[in-house]
């Protein structure tokens, strides 16, 4: 399972078109948007006609710079000046650090911030409040610093607008990944509504919204957010859908492995209470062995090799490519002529150039190399599970929800992956046991690795 999904992070889907839909920005306007980033902090984004600025306000850091539009469609973004420690030394030696976006213009925006290790941020629009009303949204999971594959991974928010659009009390459902319902639904009252940004006099909880649809929630330092669009009134069309070509951003979550240590049992507790309750501690590591970054630009095309009567996206890699080490004056720009001048051809995830070869799989062209998700069903309109399967290796096996609909007129896709992975750690005999009982009888510390990411799509 795990080797499927550092497939689909690292094979990263390319597009066929070269814009992003949403049309351009005109060049004395900007727009405003407010965003989410595991595990939960908020953001603040303005991108004007070649500048930007933002400010992470849980954690009161402000970046600025300018920006240029890259072939693939994807943002630039050079950071100028920043009050982040962490950037201010190579700002003053003149090194500006870069970040990458993709804007949907009024709509979203997708930022993968300078530091790697970073989640990406996803943002909507900030314009106005909503009329009065009662409108259905659709939401998958932006995960809290401790989530496991038994929490919340998507569900449902109905928000009704009173009082002029100021404001709001939501009724939200929550399922885990296998679509399993997390209990009746609940309701969160007393909201406030004001220039699209919805708050609560008590709850830490931030909302965005973008009257094109699009609805983003931080929850606070560490509780994570969602990431939602209003429901369609119908069920979405999923050969359409599986026709459209996309360009996007996934959000990695990473992971965390948990485990009880010093238990008095024989049995090793499989959770936080039973660990305690057995006398043992409880812990928690975070995994940061798969960053996002330059990793995380991905978009779909349609799948021709699909089953009949299925419906699939096929998943390809943006790549930089270039020439290492050719002896001409002109550096060769493809494999064929490079290696002819005897260079050295490379390919590397990334967005600086448009390139569309699916090479991350090998050296060359691979038709088979990449990964196919596909739609199988529609539970409730928008809301659609999937399966992830790559194409260069047998078996498949990740589920998969998404929320979609129409958009400002374009498709907007929000996805949610996650799945378990166990082992055990320091047993005493030759083979690894393949259960906790099995794993603690052996001497062995049974490690649970909670796997999750997100990803967002925006129609070209």
């Amino acid at each position: 399972m795990k080797l499927l999904r550092q497939l689909f992070m690292a094979v990263l889907f390319i597009a066929l078109a070269t814009a992003c839909g949403g049309g351009s920005k005109n060049n004395s306007s900007s727009s405003n948007y407010f965003g989410s980033q595991s595990p939960g902090d908020a953001w603040d984004w303005t991108i004007g006609s070649t500048t930007w600025s933002a400010e992470n306000t849980t954690l009161s850091l402000d970046y600025s710079g300018t920006y240029t539009t890259l072939p693939s469609g994807f943002l630039k973004l050079i950071v100028t000046a920043s009050t982040d420690l962490d950037l201010t030394s190579d700002i003053s030696a003149g090194d500006y650090p870069e970040a990458y976006a993709l804007e949907y213009p009024d709509t979203m925006l997708l930022v993968a911030p300078p530091e790697s290790d970073e989640g990406v941020i996803v943002a909507t629009s900030q314009d106005s409040c909503l009329a009065d009303g009662s409108y259905d949204y659709n939401w998958i999971n932006i995960p809290h610093s401790s989530w496991t594959i038994t929490d919340e991974a998507y569900g449902t928010a109905t928000a009704l607008f009173t009082n002029s659009g100021a404001d709001v009390d939501f009724t939200i459902t929550m399922n885990d990944i296998t679509g399993a319902s997390l209990g009746p639904s609940s309701s969160s009252l007393g909201h406030d509504c004001a220039s699209g940004l919805i708050t609560h006099p008590v709850d830490t909880s931030i909302f965005g919204i973008a009257t094109s649809g699009v609805i983003i929630g931080d929850n606070g330092p560490g509780e994570g957010g969602v990431a939602g669009m209003l429901a369609p009134s119908s069920d979405i069309d999923l050969a359409a859908l599986a026709a459209v070509e996309f360009r996007g951003v996934l959000f990695d979550s990473g992971g965390f492995d948990a485990w009880c240590d010093g238990y008095a049992g024989i049995t090793e507790p499989t959770d936080e209470t039973s660990c305690t309750t057995d006398g043992g501690t409880w812990y928690i590591e975070g995994d940061d062995s798969e960053p996002v970054g330059t990793e995380a630009y991905v978009a779909v095309g349609t799948e021709p090799t699909c089953a009949v009567g299925a419906s699939c996206l096929r998943g390809y890699s943006f790549a930089d490519v270039g020439c290492h080490g050719f002896s001409g004056m002109t550096e060769p720009t493809d494999s064929v002529s490079c290696i002819a001048d005897g260079g050295t051809w490379f390919s590397q995830h990334g967005v600086e150039t448009d390139d569309r070869t699916p090479d991350v799989c090998g050296s060359t062209f691979d038709q088979a190399c990449g990964v196919m998700i596909e739609f199988t069903t529609q539970a409730t309109p928008g809301v659609i599970n999937a399966n992830l399967y790559s194409l260069n290796d047998e078996g498949s096996d990740e589920q998969m929800v998404f929320t979609a609909n129409v958009l400002g007129g374009k498709y907007v896709i929000f996805g949610f992956g996650a799945y378990l992975e166990t082992h055990c750690d320091g047993y005493g005999g030759l083979t690894e046991p393949a259960d906790a009982t099995a794993c603690a009888s052996d001497g062995g510390v049974w490690v649970e690795d909670h796997e999750s990411y997100t990803f967002a799509l925006v129609e070209n």
